[in-house]
Formats: structure tokens, sequence, C-alpha cells
């Protein structure tokens, strides 16, 4: 079982780590980020929005879009 999951698991990281830019928003159920975070990975975009966000609550959501 285990030496099927590290082919998936190779395919997934090969396919974030290119040079795909991500347009993100951060959301939850008070507000939304006005400004799009762009960004070259979904998880990096997670953490900006947290940092960005402190002083009104953490979001539930980060939305990304494939530029």
């Amino acid at each position: 079982m285990n030496k099927l999951l590290i082919p998936i698991a190779v395919i997934l990281m090969a396919s974030t780590s290119c040079n795909k830019e991500f347009t993100c928003v951060c959301e939850n159920s008070t507000w939304r980020s006005e400004d799009p975070i762009k960004s070259f990975s979904k998880s990096e975009a997670k953490v900006r929005c947290e940092s960005e966000s402190e002083d009104i609550g953490r979001p539930d959501r980060v939305i990304c879009t494939l530029k």
C-alpha cells in the first residue's frame, strides 16, 4: 500500500512546485480580503492571509485561482 502512495505524493509535489502563480483571497464568516494575494503556493498564501488578518480574525477559507 505504501508503494502506491509514494508516486502520488511525488506527482503532487511536482505539480505544486512549478512556477504557477495563484491569486488568492481570504475570508471568514464576517469579512473577505479586499486585495488579492499573489503567491506561488496555496500554503504560502494561507500563511500570508493569517499574518495580515491578525487584527480582524483568522481566515476560515483561502480561495485561490490559478493565474
